[in-house]
């Protein structure tokens, strides 16, 4: 009996710790909401991973940034972005899909 509530215990442990890296792997819109109103190098840092992923991946996800492209201006048009959309923002929307949609609405594709 010992022995089985070890191990019930000790998976709900590891479980609890995975949804734990994973929500810290993947940060949610909320979390990037803090980051504009925080520290600017935490946000530059986030950004600039985020954009340099974007440019260098097969599928671009129909977004052109313009050439001499700096994250400052990544950043300013995220924070503005978020903050217009702030009501809309809940603890399940992805930073991901944040990021994505204020850089595809400032700077889509033209096909």
């Amino acid at each position: 009996m010992r022995r089985l509530l070890f191990l019930v215990v000790t998976g709900l442990a590891l479980c609890v710790g995975k949804v734990q890296a994973q929500q810290e792997m993947h940060p949610s819109a909320l979390y990037l909401l803090g980051l504009c109103e925080g520290k600017e190098d935490v946000a530059l840092a986030y950004i600039i991973g985020w954009t340099d992923r974007q440019q260098h991946d097969a599928d671009s996800g129909d977004i052109c940034f313009p050439n001499g492209m700096r994250p400052q201006w990544a950043r300013d048009i995220l924070c503005e972005y978020m903050t217009a959309h702030a009501k809309n923002l809940t603890l399940n929307m992805d930073a991901d899909k944040a990021m994505w949609s204020a850089m595809h609405e400032t700077w889509p594709c033209n096909k």
